[in-house]
């Protein structure tokens, strides 16, 4: 039964492979490119574009037609008249394509890490394995279990919808609105962030590498409200007021501290890159899991 798996996805998991092996030779090509050159750009947008999407595509790609192809061919009249029964049957076809999903994207996420450190240079923002989110997630185990995400995605929609191209179609966007609901909202307080506070509106040296986000100037002290400044130049109002005033200009600091204005954030440190790759792989990793449940669901209960 394992065979006959691998005998009807042969050809997608093999162009599936031979995509990845694209990308990867994309990679140390530019990784070995950037490091003879201080010039080139960290990210372009063909990188965010591609390194972004690999997940979605790849795993849609593997994951729509499991179920849907044969159910548009009419070949599973044949597999589930089989002894195996439905649920083996399924349970083959998920142990054959997920092995390769997770295969090929361990692989490119080890790949991905190098070629983040091949680009970092002592004056980037990044260097190598990062926690901000355009080079988080882009390595780690996160970015293998999103890949097993839209995978698991793309089974479940498959056997609904019984047709691959409406089920790739209906799962690009539902991975884009759980991608962007956990990086926005729920991401920054999988741990509890931490806060800084400074009154010149620069973020602190040492945060040059952290995860920074909720930024504003906003009122401290006894008596005063903690809502966020409305800006002028970058700077609250009040304090261009200030600064503007005739005689010797005050500085920056010095006219915050009489308002009593604090330019605050929240942040995630470098490192909990490693708690929060573990935290947010296994959510994903469990939404994959379930969604394979509900298709095995689907798929039992289906007429034929």
């Amino acid at each position: 039964m394992t065979w006959l798996a691998w005998r009807t996805q042969r050809s997608l998991i093999l162009s599936s492979a031979a995509a990845a092996m694209l990308v990867g030779a994309w990679l140390v090509v530019g990784g070995f490119a950037f490091h003879h050159s201080a010039n080139a750009p960290l990210w372009t947008e063909l990188d965010v574009v591609v390194l972004f999407a690999l997940p979605c595509l790849a795993g849609l790609a593997l994951g729509a037609p499991l179920v849907a192809e044969e159910l548009d061919r009419g070949t599973v009249r044949l597999a589930w008249s089989q002894e195996t029964g439905r649920g083996r049957w399924l349970a083959r076809k998920l142990l054959v394509a997920g092995a390769v999903i997770v295969a090929v994207f361990a692989s490119l996420a080890g790949l991905i890490a190098w070629w983040s450190r091949a680009l970092a240079v002592p004056d980037r923002l990044f260097t190598g394995i990062g926690i901000a989110p355009a080079v988080f997630d882009v390595t780690g185990p996160a970015f293998v279990c999103y890949a097993v995400f839209a995978f698991a995605l793309g089974v479940l929609l498959g056997a609904l919808l019984g047709r691959p191209v409406w089920a790739s179609l209906a799962g690009v966007p539902a991975y884009v609105v759980v991608r962007v609901v956990v990086q926005e909202m729920l991401r920054g307080r999988m741990l509890p962030p931490l806060r800084f506070a400074d009154r010149t509106g620069n973020i602190p040296a040492r945060l040059a590498h952290a995860w920074v986000f909720n930024v504003a100037w906003r009122a401290s002290g006894p008596g005063r409200r903690a809502a966020p400044q409305p800006l002028v130049g970058g700077l609250p109002q009040s304090v261009m007021r200030c600064i503007a005033q005739p005689g010797r200009l005050p500085s920056i600091a010095a006219c915050t501290r009489r308002l009593g204005l604090r330019y605050t954030g929240s942040y995630q440190p470098p490192g909990r890159y490693w708690p929060l790759q573990g935290i947010e792989g296994a959510a994903f990793l469990a939404l994959a899991i379930a969604l394979c449940a509900l298709g095995a669901l689907v798929v039992g209960r289906r007429s034929v």
